[in-house]
């Protein structure tokens, strides 16, 4: 088994993100800048992230992350956000 710390997945041209994301339990910095997604609502599976980085993509809405304690910075520059939940609680 792999315990991946750091994963990026930055320009893939990915519309969506794999399933097998949510199993990835020691990813602390997680990087899907540049693919077109609309939603990553799978990264509150990841309690063990620290940083995300979501920039230049089409997110309408961003994830609640009141769940996640380790999460320390988030950025999600140049997307379509409409709706921002639980940002204030990090």
């Amino acid at each position: 088994m792999y315990l991946y710390q750091r994963l990026e997945l930055a320009g893939h041209n990915l519309k969506v993100l794999p399933e097998a994301l949510g199993g990835l339990e020691a990813l602390t910095y997680l990087d899907v800048s540049g693919n077109g997604l609309t939603d990553i609502d799978i990264v509150r599976q990841l309690g063990s992230l620290e940083e995300l980085v979501a920039d230049n993509n089409e997110i309408e809405a961003a994830p609640d992350f009141s769940h996640m304690p380790k999460l320390r910075r988030i950025s999600l520059n140049n997307n379509r956000l409409k709706e921002v939940r639980s940002l204030c609680l990090l």
